[in-house]
């Protein structure tokens, strides 16, 4: 009886082995195939001028600067801002009713259709946008995932979940621990500051947002109770970015995926929240799928670490022969056990092992942990 409940459980949480489970409606094909688009085809130098609603409509790809070139930021502002100002005023043209007599205009007339009202330029004059393309940070990103995917995917399957959920954080954050944005989410999972509390420790000694593998836990048992309250893969995806209270209300509103996406106006429901789960699938297949796209990449091997649980009241050895290759992650916890008084387990990687024999790193470890 166990194995078949357990076997029920597997398909009930959406296993990877269900057909269906990450669906690619038609409403939503554009938007995949803007993002594949944007993570394999434009680099940061390339912004693409496209209609937020309806990503299938882009206008043109304008040229940037190097983010990392003085002056950028101002060059590219401009640049965009420019040529938001090109496409709003043939819209305007074209919301008033006059044919398009230009070469520019009866392109941007074609994107529409011969079906196009006035009031969707009208709409569309509202909706331009810059997408930065993303090729080459989502390049790196893949090699980046090298160290911690086959963990990642472990850590998902054991929690009986797609282990498909874990190329997430390319789209989060292109598997940088270190990523850091404006409304202070830390780490690949780009856990807030609220959310992460709720299942990691976050303090000033101590932030557990950074680390890849105590953060895939963490997102593993958010995205679970997702599913367990939405019972499908896109609601709980869109989920993870936009709220569970607010994809709940949704669904209580429209019911399907599919309503929400193209029908649901919400002051909170952003574009990317109504993106994520696009981003996702997008994702997910560049990143299955990178030789097609990025040719022979030579992955980060994966970390090899031990746990370590460094006591409360820990005091370091006065010799400070410890040899640690990280030696912050020893500094940190250690801090965080003086000042709580509380055990940590720390995972120590890639330890030194040329600076002592593996029996005396091993007396360092325990050393450590006493």
């Amino acid at each position: 009886i166990l194995p078949l409940v357990m076997a029920l459980y597997s398909i009930s949480a959406g296993a990877a082995t269900v057909a269906g489970t990450f669906p690619e409606f038609d409403s939503i094909r554009p938007n995949i195939s803007f993002w594949k688009k944007i993570y394999a085809e434009y680099s940061t130098t390339q912004g693409v001028i496209h209609d937020k609603r309806n990503l299938g409509i882009i206008y043109e790809v304008i040229e940037l600067k190097d983010r990392n070139r003085h002056g950028s930021r101002k060059i590219n502002r401009d640049r965009i801002k420019k040529a938001k100002k090109k496409y709003k005023l043939i819209l305007a043209k074209l919301a008033r009713g006059e044919p398009p007599k230009s070469s520019e205009e009866k392109r941007v007339a074609n994107l529409f259709g011969t079906e196009a009202q006035r009031s969707d330029f009208r709409s569309a004059m509202r909706n331009l946008r810059c997408q930065v393309g993303q090729k080459d940070p989502f390049r790196q990103g893949i090699i980046r995932s090298g160290a911690y995917l086959a963990q990642i995917k472990q850590i998902f399957r054991d929690a009986g979940l797609p282990p498909e959920l874990s190329y997430l954080p390319h789209v989060e954050s292109s598997f940088n621990p270190k990523a850091y944005s404006k409304f202070g989410a830390a780490g690949i999972w780009q856990f807030t500051l609220s959310t992460g509390k709720r299942f990691m420790t976050v303090s000033y000694a101590v932030d557990e947002r950074r680390d890849p593998i105590l953060s895939s836990y963490a997102a593993a048992r958010l995205l679970k109770q997702n599913f367990k309250k939405l019972r499908n893969w896109p609601m709980a995806i869109t989920a993870y970015n936009h709220g569970i209270t607010g994809m709940l209300r949704a669904k209580r509103r429209k019911g399907s995926y599919e309503a929400i996406f193209n029908e649901y106006r919400s002051r909170i429901c952003n574009c990317a929240s109504r993106n994520i789960y696009s981003e996702f699938v997008a994702a997910r297949e560049v990143a299955q799928n990178y030789q097609q796209y990025f040719g022979e990449l030579a992955l980060d091997t994966p970390l090899e670490s031990q746990n370590v649980v460094m006591a409360g009241r820990f005091a370091p050895s006065p010799t400070g022969e410890l040899h640690l290759g990280n030696v912050r992650t020893a500094l940190v916890a250690w801090l965080a056990a003086r000042s709580t008084g509380r055990d940590f387990l720390v995972r120590m990687e890639d330890l030194d092992v040329n600076v002592a024999s593996p029996e005396h790193e091993r007396r360092q470890l325990a050393d450590l942990a006493a």
